[in-house]
């Protein structure tokens, strides 16, 4: 899909077929409609964006009303017609439709409501974390659910806190920290330095990451090299 300035959205793919049903080229097009045959690539170009009055000025060389456009499906508005209500139900449990968005790794870009919780409190940040991977400039690592489960553990166990991430002191309702986590899953990175960090019943992280290593050396004992 392209896109032009003010957010409308054009599938180039549609709008190229319709320039090869009437047997021009890029450049004939162009020339009709009084642009660069570049100007005519870049709209029929996934993930370009144009200027509105080039879509206009394509769509009337084609013969087509943006009424007429817009019914064949050639553009669509952003703004009107992608408008989603997130935290619509969408599911059992209080999942809702970002829930849902997050899982299948469909949530749109720029998308910030992270806070949106079902009912165990289970965000959508949570959601993203768990089976992929948080945008890069993620911050609210401290979102939690209602046993105190951050988003920060689970991106712990998977080696996917930013670098330089801080707050390993953040706990679940048992004192299990992201530093807990992030030892039990050989994730902590080089520098680590907070080993005496304790759960309510006093196991520390080195307890957490010693546990991981005699696991790791027996997997490979094994023949079974540890994955975490």
């Amino acid at each position: 899909m392209a896109t032009t300035k003010n957010g409308t959205i054009i599938d180039s793919l549609a709008l190229k077929r319709l320039r090869l049903r009437q047997f021009l080229t890029m450049a004939e097009l162009g020339r009709k409609a009084g642009l660069a045959q570049s100007t005519i690539k870049a709209l029929e170009t996934e993930g370009r964006a144009v200027k509105v009055n080039t879509l206009k000025l394509t769509l009337e060389a084609l013969g087509l009303t943006a009424a007429e456009a817009r019914s064949r499906g050639i553009f669509r508005l952003r703004a009107k017609e992608d408008k989603v209500d997130w935290a619509e139900a969408n599911g059992f449990d209080g999942r809702t439709k970002a829930h849902m968005a997050a899982f299948l790794g469909k949530l749109p870009p720029g998308f910030d409501r992270w806070d949106i919780k079902d009912e165990d409190g289970w965000t959508v940040a949570h959601e993203v974390a768990y089976y992929h991977r948080l945008p890069k400039g993620f911050r609210r690592w401290d979102l939690a659910d209602k046993d105190g489960l951050t988003v920060a553990h689970l991106a712990a166990q998977k080696g996917a806190l930013p670098t330089g991430f801080k707050r390993w002191e953040l706990a679940d309702k048992s004192g299990w920290s992201v530093a807990h986590a992030a030892a039990a899953a050989g994730k902590l990175p080089e520098d680590f330095d907070q080993w005496d960090i304790e759960d309510n019943k006093g196991y520390t992280v080195k307890d957490a990451f010693q546990q991981w290593e005699k696991q790791n050396e027996t997997d490979q004992v094994r023949g079974t090299p540890w994955r975490s």
